[in-house]
């Protein structure tokens, strides 16, 4: 069994691959039944969206700002509906 250990690749930062300088922003990441962890990449390649899967050990951090998640314009909670106005029998 795999224990998550704290610390490691944290969703929406940015990372690069030490062995192809491959750069983007975490995604996904993938646990396996025999440990191997797996964190997949989105980086844009001429103007396109596209993804890479690398092992977490070849991934280290990059010192850019941190990439902001965008806020919700709509949803959440709402107050309950009004009493109807004429009573049930």
């Amino acid at each position: 069994m795999t224990v998550f250990q704290p610390g490691g690749i944290i969703l929406g930062k940015r990372y690069r691959d030490v062995h192809t300088g491959m750069e983007g922003v975490a995604t996904g990441k993938f646990i396996y039944l025999y440990g191997c962890v797996r964190i997949n990449i989105e980086f844009l390649n001429d103007g396109k969206l596209e993804n890479e899967v690398f092992d977490e050990q070849r991934l280290e951090p990059v010192d850019a700002e941190e990439v902001v998640q965008p806020r919700a314009t709509s949803g959440g909670p709402r107050n309950d509906p009004a009493r109807p106005a004429v009573p049930r029998r």
